[in-house]
């Protein structure tokens, strides 16, 4: 028997996983949603009465409130049980539309608040078929059936925030959205918006929304909103290199560009609080790359000039990572991302979190390849920097450099 509590855990976590498209098209190739009740036989009805008892009146009450709507209902079946005599029970749920779904599941709320926003939204104008881009970046959910296209598409993928935003946040979104598509080349930052009600803050929290349907609406992927410049962090191990003593600090691309300083040696780092525990080196500047993102760095005129050591987490990623930064700068050199250092700190390594890489990246030394295949025959093994052993962690790093400036020299 199919209770009452368990077909409503059914069709919540399929509720939660298809409103938002129901939403924009009402109902998917999957519907009209069905369940079988599973009614007892006469025989499992003659094992527990009271049981039995209370399935038919919880079916019975369900019934009852939702009395004759025409979206969702209760298929009822009359069945004769030779213990019981002829008995009246429920053998099906069956739910027409969305609707009837939520009034099911006691969320006729959420599901009228999620159907009229997404309505309004989907009434916002597209953009021409020539403007659209070939691949919108930030639209990557399956076009709605309906036809409604790059809009549909968007307003499914940011549903479940709208839903959630208070009646006056969602009021505000309109007026942005409004006020991005007259402007589309603005170059103010968000706290400059001329939008009743909103503030950087505002636009921080609800961006991914704007964006997504401001790409949908004009076939744009940009809102022509600036935003601050993007900080790296670097630090001058070596006074003598330090612009006005500063030691440390955190700039823009174009305002590290412009240092006037010729290093012996350039040391980057994938975590920030290794670069920041690394002692004095002479004639060494060291680099916060920050991840993925360490491609940046081939913006500074001065790195060209020196050579590079990278030095990364001895994980897939930390590879990978080293491998982008040898798409634009082929000559740099890695430490401490092989084999002998992984197998020496496996006490100290944990589990990769991330999905297992198999494929090789193009641009390793054949050290480098064989680390990424002990990682694998390890365990799809993760060495983060700060586990090595510090004092060893120096000393080889100290060591890399001798012997990099000894070969350039």
């Amino acid at each position: 028997m199919i209770t009452v509590a368990e077909a409503r855990e059914r069709l919540q976590k399929t509720y939660e996983r298809k409103f938002a498209a129901w939403a924009v098209d009402p109902f998917d190739s999957g519907s009209p949603q069905s369940m079988p009740l599973h009614p007892p036989t006469d025989a499992q009805a003659a094992l527990d009465l009271g049981a039995v008892g209370a399935w038919l009146k919880a079916w019975n009450d369900v019934g009852a409130a939702l009395g004759g709507s025409s979206v969702v209902a209760i298929d009822w079946e009359a069945r004769r049980w030779p213990n019981s005599g002829t008995q009246r029970v429920p053998v099906r749920l069956r739910c027409t539309a969305p609707a009837g779904v939520a009034a099911f599941l006691r969320r006729s709320t959420h599901w009228n608040t999620a159907a009229g926003r997404a309505s309004r939204l989907l009434d916002l104008p597209g953009p021409d078929a020539a403007a659209v881009p070939a691949e919108p970046a930030a639209l990557d959910e399956p076009v709605a059936p309906d036809g409604s296209g790059l809009m549909g598409s968007a307003v499914a993928k940011v549903l479940k925030k709208i839903v959630a935003l208070p009646s006056e946040d969602f009021e505000r979104l309109f007026d942005v959205l409004a006020w991005i598509v007259d402007h589309p080349a603005s170059g103010l930052l968000p706290r400059q918006l001329p939008v009743p009600g909103i503030d950087s803050k505002w636009y921080e929290r609800h961006r991914g929304v704007v964006e997504t349907l401001n790409t949908a609406a004009t076939g744009r992927l940009d809102t022509g909103l600036a935003g601050p410049p993007k900080l790296y962090r670097l630090r001058f191990l070596d006074d003598q290199l330090a612009p006005g003593g500063l030691g440390d600090l955190a700039a823009s691309v174009a305002e590290l560009a412009r240092l006037q300083i010729t290093p012996q040696a350039v040391v980057v780092l994938e975590n920030l609080q290794t670069l920041l525990a690394l002692p004095p080196i002479d004639g060494v500047v060291a680099i916060h790359g920050g991840g993925y993102d360490v491609r940046w760095i081939a913006d500074l005129p001065w790195i060209a000039r020196v050579p590079l050591v990278y030095w990364g987490d001895l994980d897939a990623d930390g590879l990978y990572i080293l491998a982008a930064l040898r798409g634009i700068l082929p000559d740099a050199v890695s430490v401490m991302m092989d084999r002998g250092t992984l197998e020496t700190h496996l006490p100290f390594a944990g589990a990769d979190p991330n999905p297992p890489r198999v494929t090789v990246p193009a641009g390793l030394t054949p050290a480098e390849v064989d680390a990424f295949a002990a990682l694998g025959e390890h365990g799809h093994l993760r060495l983060e920097q700060e586990r090595i052993g510090w004092a060893t962690a120096v000393t080889t790093l100290k060591a890399a450099l001798r012997e990099l400036l000894r070969d350039g020299s």
